[in-house]
């Protein structure tokens, strides 16, 4: 089986494009993640973070496949393994 991330939502309070994927299968036991590309200080970053169903992120550290230099969600989700369902 092929990982896939399927994206659900926009998750609110979050500054940039935030979305909320699906993943499947589980990334270290975890089903969601949040993938949030922001524009800082002249410098871009696109991060990737556990989260619950409903966008709520239960851990502020960045996971493998988060990348600085671009806003690409699908570049940081095949970082982590997984490619963006269409």
């Amino acid at each position: 089986m092929k990982p896939i991330a399927a994206w659900i939502d926009r998750p609110k309070g979050f500054v940039g494009d935030a979305r909320l994927y699906r993943i499947d299968p589980p990334y270290c036991g975890h089903a969601f993640v949040v993938v949030s590309a922001i524009t800082y200080h002249n410098s871009e970053e696109t991060a990737i973070f556990y989260s619950d169903g409903a966008g709520n992120v239960l851990d502020w550290s960045p996971l493998i496949g988060t990348y600085t230099g671009g806003l690409l969600h699908e570049k940081a989700l095949r970082g982590l393994g997984y490619s963006v369902q269409e």
